[in-house]
Protein backbone atom coordinates (compact mmCIF):
# COMPACT_ATOMS: atom_id res chain seq x y z
CA UNK A 1 0.00 0.00 0.00
CA UNK A 2 2.68 2.12 1.03
CA UNK A 3 4.44 1.69 -2.51
CA UNK A 4 1.08 2.15 -4.55
CA UNK A 5 0.35 5.86 -2.58
CA UNK A 6 3.68 6.82 -3.27
CA UNK A 7 3.45 6.46 -7.31
CA UNK A 8 6.89 7.33 -8.49
CA UNK A 9 8.17 9.36 -5.79
CA UNK A 10 9.81 9.01 -2.31
CA UNK A 11 7.73 10.40 0.48
CA UNK A 12 9.35 10.58 3.87
CA UNK A 13 6.11 11.60 5.80
CA UNK A 14 5.18 8.13 5.48
CA UNK A 15 7.66 6.98 8.31
CA UNK A 16 6.23 9.39 10.49
CA UNK A 17 2.72 7.50 10.12
CA UNK A 18 4.50 4.43 10.23
CA UNK A 19 6.54 4.99 13.69
CA UNK A 20 3.28 6.89 14.82
CA UNK A 21 0.93 3.67 13.83
CA UNK A 22 4.10 1.14 15.45
CA UNK A 23 3.87 3.56 18.75
CA UNK A 24 0.36 3.25 19.11
CA UNK A 25 -0.09 -0.26 18.61
CA UNK A 26 2.51 -1.61 20.48
CA UNK A 27 1.03 0.30 23.40
CA UNK A 28 -2.04 -1.62 23.25
CA UNK A 29 -0.21 -4.81 23.33
CA UNK A 30 1.74 -3.63 26.28
CA UNK A 31 -1.26 -1.91 28.09
CA UNK A 32 -4.27 -4.32 27.17
CA UNK A 33 -5.14 -7.63 28.73
CA UNK A 34 -3.75 -10.25 25.97
CA UNK A 35 -6.36 -12.46 24.24
CA UNK A 36 -6.11 -13.78 20.52
CA UNK A 37 -8.17 -11.21 19.11
CA UNK A 38 -6.07 -8.63 20.46
CA UNK A 39 -2.94 -10.15 20.11
CA UNK A 40 -3.72 -10.63 16.19
CA UNK A 41 -5.29 -7.17 15.49
CA UNK A 42 -2.35 -5.15 17.57
CA UNK A 43 0.14 -7.28 15.94
CA UNK A 44 -1.11 -7.07 12.38
CA UNK A 45 -1.11 -3.21 13.10
CA UNK A 46 2.12 -2.81 13.93
CA UNK A 47 3.04 -4.48 10.92
CA UNK A 48 1.07 -2.77 8.54
CA UNK A 49 2.50 0.46 9.87
CA UNK A 50 5.80 -1.02 9.87
CA UNK A 51 5.68 -0.95 6.09
CA UNK A 52 4.87 2.76 5.84
CA UNK A 53 8.22 3.13 8.16
CA UNK A 54 10.85 1.14 6.46
CA UNK A 55 9.40 1.14 2.73
CA UNK A 56 10.36 4.83 2.23
CA UNK A 57 13.55 4.33 4.42
CA UNK A 58 15.08 2.11 1.86
CA UNK A 59 13.96 3.82 -0.86
CA UNK A 60 15.64 6.99 0.45
CA UNK A 61 18.86 4.98 0.99
CA UNK A 62 18.83 3.47 -2.48
CA UNK A 63 18.09 7.03 -3.93
CA UNK A 64 20.58 8.94 -1.88
CA UNK A 65 23.18 6.44 -2.13
CA UNK A 66 26.26 7.01 -4.38
CA UNK A 67 25.88 4.43 -7.05
CA UNK A 68 29.30 2.81 -6.80
CA UNK A 69 28.33 2.26 -3.15
CA UNK A 70 24.97 1.48 -2.97
CA UNK A 71 25.73 -2.66 -2.07
CA UNK A 72 27.97 -1.15 0.86
CA UNK A 73 24.99 1.33 1.88
CA UNK A 74 22.06 -1.54 1.40
CA UNK A 75 24.34 -4.26 3.07
CA UNK A 76 25.10 -2.05 5.95
CA UNK A 77 21.89 -1.36 6.33
CA UNK A 78 20.63 -5.15 6.73
CA UNK A 79 23.35 -5.67 9.06
CA UNK A 80 22.37 -2.60 10.96
CA UNK A 81 18.33 -4.13 10.87
CA UNK A 82 19.89 -7.67 12.02
CA UNK A 83 22.10 -6.68 14.71
CA UNK A 84 18.93 -4.27 16.61
CA UNK A 85 17.00 -7.36 15.98
CA UNK A 86 19.17 -9.86 18.00
CA UNK A 87 19.93 -6.62 20.88
CA UNK A 88 15.90 -6.92 20.92
CA UNK A 89 16.28 -10.74 21.71
CA UNK A 90 18.65 -10.48 23.89
CA UNK A 91 16.47 -7.31 26.26
CA UNK A 92 13.44 -9.70 25.88
CA UNK A 93 15.11 -12.74 26.95
CA UNK A 94 16.44 -10.53 29.91
CA UNK A 95 14.11 -8.43 30.73
CA UNK A 96 11.76 -11.69 30.96
CA UNK A 97 14.33 -14.35 31.98
CA UNK A 98 16.30 -12.36 34.52
CA UNK A 99 13.77 -9.68 35.83
CA UNK A 100 10.55 -10.95 35.75
CA UNK A 101 9.44 -8.02 33.73
CA UNK A 102 5.85 -9.25 32.37
CA UNK A 103 6.35 -10.11 28.03
CA UNK A 104 3.43 -7.53 27.09
CA UNK A 105 5.25 -4.78 29.51
CA UNK A 106 8.21 -4.94 26.58
CA UNK A 107 5.97 -3.92 23.79
CA UNK A 108 5.50 -0.59 25.76
CA UNK A 109 9.26 -0.13 25.98
CA UNK A 110 9.02 -0.35 22.08
CA UNK A 111 6.07 1.88 21.78
CA UNK A 112 8.50 4.64 23.38
CA UNK A 113 11.25 3.70 21.47
CA UNK A 114 8.47 4.79 18.09
CA UNK A 115 7.33 7.89 19.69
CA UNK A 116 11.26 8.94 20.15
CA UNK A 117 11.71 7.84 16.46
CA UNK A 118 8.65 9.59 15.47
CA UNK A 119 9.99 12.78 17.05
CA UNK A 120 13.25 12.22 15.67
CA UNK A 121 12.17 12.28 12.19
CA UNK A 122 9.44 15.12 12.36
CA UNK A 123 12.81 17.03 13.33
CA UNK A 124 14.89 15.81 10.48
CA UNK A 125 12.14 16.64 8.00
CA UNK A 126 11.11 20.07 8.96
CA UNK A 127 15.24 20.88 8.85
CA UNK A 128 15.92 19.49 5.44
CA UNK A 129 15.12 20.21 2.18
CA UNK A 130 13.39 17.50 0.13
CA UNK A 131 15.05 16.82 -3.49
CA UNK A 132 13.22 17.03 -6.32
CA UNK A 133 12.41 13.28 -6.16
CA UNK A 134 11.22 13.37 -2.68
CA UNK A 135 7.94 14.59 -1.40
Amino acid sequence: LCGLLSGNKIRPRFVLFGALGMAIFFGLLGSVTPSYVNVVVFVCGAGFSAGFYVIPLIALIQHLSPEDKLGQFLGATGGLNWSFIAIGSVTFWVGVGAFGIPPTRLFLLCSLLSVIGTVTAASHLRRHPHDPAVS
